[in-house]
């Protein structure tokens, strides 16, 4: 039997430490997944995942020792190259990560952020990856709740007039606080899901005996999104190229790093690989952009906007992407 040859990925995660500890179960079936699908393969992706407390870090700081290996402030510094970052977890935090990352083009996958202005600003980078849809698709959603309800209350109160109406308070994820729940008000809330046809929330309550908490089929995503990436460049035969529909991919920015005056392209690629084709990614990317990568399935509206289903073998190789070849007097990064 041949040498099977490894290749480890280091991925810094990202996320407040008592959600890494909730999303903890799809992190560990994502992993195991993984080394269960490769099993038989020459090559294989091995994780190797690096945590860091996102309420408590130093964010600017983080981002530039994870984009400059070797340097920055203690202790931040890593010794060994980012490939690739999963997080933040909010969307306030994600800009001080990005800025950092387009540098290289270093892919940074975010399960759960949310802010529209956050994925309209980077839709036209090819490093980036959103996991929920935006809030304003919860906005619509709960928009057509809210019309849903006034119609059936409008028909209760004109068939019963004696009826007491009583208002309803319609509340997103993050709009939950002490303020509200101290009224006696109903109180709807919303919260992006799993989509309950990708069999991950069924899965989830069948291993775990609870219904997986919000992040936790988006993470599961985002490890099988980064593990299959490289494990596709590694059996690409020009691992320089990304081609989609047998059609090679071009970019309008060229790469960059922080030793390019020097002419260094870095060796990791600059993102990961977008879903298969034939599998919808409800990207807002332009044509001409790498598509947004979504998870496996994508949602299903109203109800969610992330769905998860087993992953797809290794073996079977989907589009890769590096950037561009280097030239002649370009030289990988140390």
């Amino acid at each position: 039997m041949p040498e099977t040859e490894v290749t480890t990925v280091n991925v810094d995660v990202i996320l407040p430490a008592a959600i890494t500890a909730q999303l903890q179960p799809a992190i560990d079936e994502a992993l195991l997944n993984i080394a269960t699908a490769q099993q038989q393969n020459a090559k294989q992706v091995r994780l190797n995942l690096r945590y860091h407390d996102e309420d408590t870090a130093d964010l600017d700081k983080l981002a530039y020792a994870l984009t400059h290996p070797g340097k920055g402030e203690a202790p931040y510094v890593q010794a060994d190259t980012c490939h690739a970052i999963i997080g933040p977890y909010h969307s306030d935090n994600a800009r001080a990560i990005l800025d950092q990352a387009q540098r290289l083009r270093l892919p940074v996958v975010m399960p759960t952020c949310t802010s529209a202005e956050l994925q309209r600003t980077e839709a036209r980078r090819s490093n980036s990856f959103f996991l929920t849809e935006s809030d304003i698709t919860q906005c619509e959603v709960m928009l057509s709740t809210i019309s849903h309800a006034a119609v059936l209350d409008a028909v209760s109160t004109f068939a019963d007039e004696a009826r007491d109406f009583v208002p309803r308070i319609f509340v997103s994820d993050t709009g939950l606080c002490d303020e509200v729940l101290r009224h006696d008000f109903p109180v709807l809330g919303f919260t992006p899901s799993a989509s309950p046809s990708g069999g991950f929330i069924q899965h989830y309550n069948d291993r775990y005996g609870q219904t997986p908490p919000y992040g936790a089929a988006q993470m599961y995503d985002a490890l099988c999104i980064v593990a299959l990436g490289r494990y596709a460049q590694l059996c690409a035969a020009n691992a320089d190229e990304l081609y989609i529909d047998g059609k090679r991919v071009e970019y309008e920015i060229a790469p960059s790093c922080p030793t390019s005056a020097t002419g260094c392209v870095p060796s990791w690629p600059r993102t990961t690989a977008p879903p298969p084709s034939g599998q919808p990614t409800g990207s807002t990317r332009p044509a001409r952009s790498l598509p947004t990568a979504h998870c496996p399935t994508s949602a299903e509206p109203p109800a969610s906007s992330t769905s998860t289903r087993t992953p797809t073998p290794l073996s079977s190789t989907p589009p890769i992407y590096s950037g561009p070849p280097p030239t002649e007097a370009a030289r990988p990064c140390p």
